[in-house]
C-alpha cells in the first residue's frame, strides 16, 4: 500500500519518475519515491525474497517475518495503517507490528539516488499496489479511509 504521496497526473519536482534508472517517464513511480510503502509480503526469508515484510515502512522502519507476525496463507487479516502528523502506527489482527516517525532527512538505506524522507508522506493520496505475478497473489476486501480526530 502507498500512503501520502502527490497527485499522479504529471512530473512533480523532486519526485523521479523512474526506479533504479529504469522505467524513466512512468508517473506510478512518485508514489513510490515521494509517499510510504506500507509493505504487505509474508514470503519466507529464503533466496530472492524481498526482506521487508509484512507492516514494514519500507525501507525506513523494516520488519522481519517474526515481526510482522504473519498468518497461514488463505488466511484473511486485518491491516490498519494510521498516520497521524508524521507518526505511523501499522496493526496487524488488532496489534502494533510497527510505529514510525516521518522526520526530516532521513536518508532511504541502501539507495542514495532515492528521495530521502523530507519528501516522502507529508500529505496526499493513498494507494492499493497489486504486483500482479504468480506466486505474488495480495486481495484487499473491506477497505477504508477514514479522518482521525
Amino acid at each position: 500500500m502507498q500512503v501520502r504521496f502527490p497527485e499522479l497526473w504529471e512530473p512533480v519536482e523532486g519526485c523521479p519518475t523512474t526506479f533504479n534508472g529504469s522505467e524513466t517517464g512512468n508517473l506510478s513511480w512518485i508514489a513510490v519515491n515521494c509517499g510510504h510503502e506500507i509493505q504487505v509480503n509474508d514470503s519466507p526469508e529464503t533466496g530472492s525474497n524481498d526482506p521487508r515484510k509484512t507492516g514494514s515502512i519500507y525501507g525506513f522502519a523494516d520488519l522481519d517475518l517474526a515481526q510482522a507476525m504473519p498468518t497461514p496463507k488463505g488466511t484473511w487479516n486485518d491491516l490498519e495503517i494510521r498516520v497521524v502528523g508524521q507518526q505511523y502506527t501499522v496493526i496487524r489482527n488488532g496489534v502494533v507490528i510497527n510505529e514510525f516517525e516521518n522526520l526530516p532527512g532521513l536518508p532511504f538505506p541502501g539507495r542514495p539516488n532515492d528521495p530521502d524522507s523530507s519528501s516522502r508522506g507529508l500529505s496526499g493520496y493513498v494507494g492499493l499496489q497489486a504486483h500482479g505475478s504468480a506466486p505474488d497473489v495480495v486481495s484487499f476486501t473491506d477497505v477504508r479511509i477514514r479522518p482521525l480526530g
